[in-house]
């Protein structure tokens, strides 16, 4: 009996050390140190029962309001969580860029959909993009608290902060209302975060190799203007690649 057992728990161990070493691997600095093995155990084993189904009931929107007030889609998509110090895969998930919340979900076809503790989820990723949370404590008090994707990682890490919002208008006496989106980038180099609006603020930032980057924005014709989001990811890798 006690032959038949150890492989199969043999296998279960090597298979959760997988997943863990792969979590590491994505996860910077000492969030990956935060990872407990036993606790990854346990919530594999707790299954729908885990820790991250425990949370307030999310309420959708009314279908009247124009627009969604998700991150990319209503639809349900399945990503990977830090909740607490525990690693959950494959989750079926959605954010809500309104109320600045991750909702999750046992099963698309059942259940409630669940708002988890914000201040708990310290990072999650679905559809190629990573969230992370940033708070007063570590941003400076100039940043607000919540999530942030991470465009890029490296000496200089770019984030994109995007809200929605409700707004609303009166047109023939009727209140027509619509999700409407903004959205700020900033850095984090050398432990401080900067608030990013145009070109010249990117090179003051990164003033040590200007000329360089003046270059390399012309050559690759970069327009801040037209597509912000992409000359700032280009401009930072680049700066991250450059030696010396």
């Amino acid at each position: 009996m006690c032959k038949k057992f150890l492989p199969g728990l043999l296998i279960f161990w090597m298979q959760s050390l997988h997943a863990q070493q792969n979590f590491s691997d994505s996860v910077p600095g000492s969030l990956a140190e935060e990872t407990k093995f036993a606790k990854n155990i346990y919530s594999l084993q707790k299954g729908n029962q885990a820790a991250i189904f425990n949370g307030t009931i999310h309420i959708s929107y009314s279908s009247e309001i124009e627009g969604i007030a998700y991150f990319f889609s209503v639809d349900w998509q399945k990503g990977n969580v830090l909740y607490g110090d525990i690693y959950y895969e494959n989750i079926l998930m959605k954010y809500d860029m309104v109320k600045d919340q991750l909702i999750v979900k046992a099963k698309e076809s059942e259940g409630q959909p669940i708002t988890l503790f914000s201040p708990r989820v310290k990072q999650f990723s679905f559809l190629d993009s990573k969230f992370i949370r940033v708070d007063n404590a570590t941003a400076g008090s100039f940043l607000q608290a919540g999530f942030y994707r991470q465009l890029t990682h490296g000496k200089v890490t770019a984030l994109a902060r995007a809200t929605k919002t409700i707004s609303e208008k009166i047109t023939d006496n009727k209140v027509a209302r619509k999700f409407e989106e903004k959205i700020k980038y900033y850095t984090l180099k050398d432990s401080r975060y900067s608030l990013i609006e145009n070109k010249n603020n990117l090179l003051s930032i990164l003033k040590e190799r200007k000329k360089e980057l003046q270059g390399f924005i012309k050559e690759n014709k970069l327009n801040f203007r037209k597509d912000m989001e992409n000359a700032i990811v280009s401009v930072v890798e680049f700066y991250n690649h450059l030696k010396g």
